[in-house]
């Protein structure tokens, strides 16, 4: 089963975040401060207002915000939402080369099975002898195995 198959409710999620990231990330590279004082005399009023409105705030102590702050906390931002667009995308690009088997029985039993399952190589890849490196997740407690079924699918 595909790793997609294998985790439907975490796929889902994942494919819902990475649009949504997209989304923000496309909003913030857009970002463009402008300033719009409409007419001349309406500009230089309200200059007098903020000039006016900092020089009051100076004057007690109150530092007034930097606009380079504002920019960096925008690129961090945007540096932190890429980080997880990234690895969001990193396990979207496991799925066409990501098995995923179950297994129920005897544990002294697991190695024939998967020996018998996987004689012929894994779907869509080389045959029994194409190299491979493997995670096997076990768990010999019913409650252990339900928690997994609550991430993975663990029935065909």
């Amino acid at each position: 089963m595909s790793f997609s198959a294998a985790i439907p409710g975490a796929w889902a999620a994942l494919a819902a975040a990475s649009a949504n990231l997209s989304t923000q990330l496309a909003a913030l590279a857009q970002f463009q401060a402008t300033i719009d004082f409409g007419s001349l005399s309406a500009g230089i009023a309200l200059a007098g207002q903020i000039s006016a409105a900092l020089t009051a705030a100076l004057s007690i102590g109150i530092t007034p915000p930097s606009v380079s702050a504002q920019f960096a906390i925008i690129a961090a931002l945007v540096a932190a939402l890429q980080a997880q667009l990234d690895i969001i995308m990193g396990l979207v690009n496991l799925t066409g080369t990501m098995q995923v088997y179950t297994y129920d029985g005897p544990v002294d039993s697991m190695g024939a099975e998967l020996t018998t399952e996987l004689s012929s190589g894994f779907p869509g890849g080389g045959g029994g002898s194409a190299h491979c490196n493997a995670l096997i997740l076990a768990a010999t407690e019913s409650a252990t195995w339900s928690a997994m079924g609550q991430v993975f699918k663990l029935t065909p």
